[in-house]
């Protein structure tokens, strides 16, 4: 009997011994004492986000080519002249509203012409509210035909 007891008692401190030292090095991830990232480095990431936002919206004014530079995650309006040439950036999307554009491909190809579903070589004519997208930034783009052309652009792009 006394050595069941002895047996018992040991069994009933070692369950209790063995749980509160599991417990008590248990933290919960993720809790105020094991942060998944430390505050410290959200900030300095924070900052790292902003000053490369600034960054970017400076460059996107900037004149560095000699054209005008334009960028826009709605579409926007713009009139082109006779003679202008827009190129623009991967995944530009372009609709010609009014007036004659004909495509500016490169070395690696044309541009897409969605509504059709083809793509367009340099010097074929774009129809009038047909969508375009520019596949790759390799100066793909617009060569304007006729004054008074308006087009929607929306995306990165340069005249």
């Amino acid at each position: 009997m006394k050595k069941i007891n002895i047996l018992l008692t040991s069994v009933v401190l070692m369950t209790t011994l063995f749980v509160g030292t599991t417990e008590a090095g248990y933290i919960e991830p993720g809790s105020e004492s094991d942060p998944l990232v430390s505050k410290t480095y959200v900030d300095k990431m924070k900052v790292e986000i902003d000053n490369k936002i600034r960054e970017i919206s400076n460059n996107s004014g900037n004149n560095s080519g000699g054209g005008t530079q334009g960028t826009s995650e709605e579409f926007q309006v713009i009139e082109l002249k006779k003679g202008q040439t827009l190129t623009a950036d991967a995944s530009a999307e372009i609709i010609v509203r009014s007036g004659t554009v004909t495509a500016l491909g490169s070395k690696d190809g044309g541009i897409s012409n969605i509504t059709e579903g083809k793509d367009l070589q340099t010097g074929d004519q774009i129809k009038l509210n047909h969508l375009i997208i520019i596949p790759r930034t390799d100066g793909r783009g617009i060569q304007v035909k006729s004054d008074g052309t308006f087009i929607m652009i929306k995306g990165r792009y340069k005249l």
